[in-house]
């Protein structure tokens, strides 16, 4: 695989930014990969800057999980994680199929400790889910810590939340910075999107399967 910020890049570059707010990588499936905070925003007033390279990790991951990706293009928008009232949000909801799987990709800093925090949102996310990512994840050495509740856990405010309750499956992924120098050390953010991938295309895998019986399982 080569440089995921350059191929990011040339995807980008030929898009019109004032025509088009979002990008929105159309695969045809039940997965997406998405990056709310690719772009600064606004929440609740306060201003909120991107969080590095989460557009990049979205859209190169769900080419190698043959998914789609969503990530905004342009800054300024409500934030596409909180609340409800964003653009983002809104058109999320428009162009994803019922039920589908959503990994919703953000940065913390490196303070909070393991490369990759999943937020189940209170256990909503079904656990097949949860240990397709963590699996994928663990077997390409990256420490990760599954959270329930408390910080980073997806509270009832973010858009994992709001896609479980309306009966999507859905983790929210927050990746360390260091995991996402693409300039720096563009190895281990290629490493972290292949187990991303592979992660999703496992959980694809288990929701063929369960979703073939008369009820798909949490």
């Amino acid at each position: 695989m080569s440089n995921p910020l350059v191929e990011y890049l040339k995807a980008t570059k030929s898009l019109d930014t004032a025509a088009t707010e979002f990008m929105w990588r159309d695969a045809d499936s039940y997965l997406t990969f998405t990056g709310p905070h690719a772009k600064a925003s606004f929440r609740d007033g306060d201003y909120k800057r991107r969080d590095n390279n989460v557009g990049v990790i979205a859209v190169e991951a769900s080419k190698l999980a043959c998914a789609n990706a969503l990530i905004p293009l342009t800054a300024g928008d409500a934030d596409g994680n909180w609340g409800t009232g964003s653009r983002f949000r809104r058109a999320l909801l428009s162009l994803i199929q019922p039920s589908s799987m959503v990994l919703d990709i953000h940065g913390m800093t490196d303070e909070h400790g393991p490369d990759v925090v999943i937020g189940t949102a209170s256990g909503r996310a079904p656990q097949w889910l949860t240990d397709c990512t963590e699996t994928a994840l663990t077997k390409a050495g990256f420490v990760v810590e599954v959270r329930h509740t408390g910080p980073l856990s997806a509270g009832e405010k973010t858009l994992t939340w709001s896609l479980a309750e309306l009966g999507h499956h859905t983790l929210q992924l927050e990746i360390a910075s260091r995991c996402r120098q693409g300039r720096e050390d563009p190895h281990t953010m290629t490493l972290l999107i292949a187990a991303l991938a592979a992660g999703g295309v496992a959980a694809a895998g288990v929701y063929s399967t369960l979703s073939s019986g008369t009820q798909l399982s949490t």
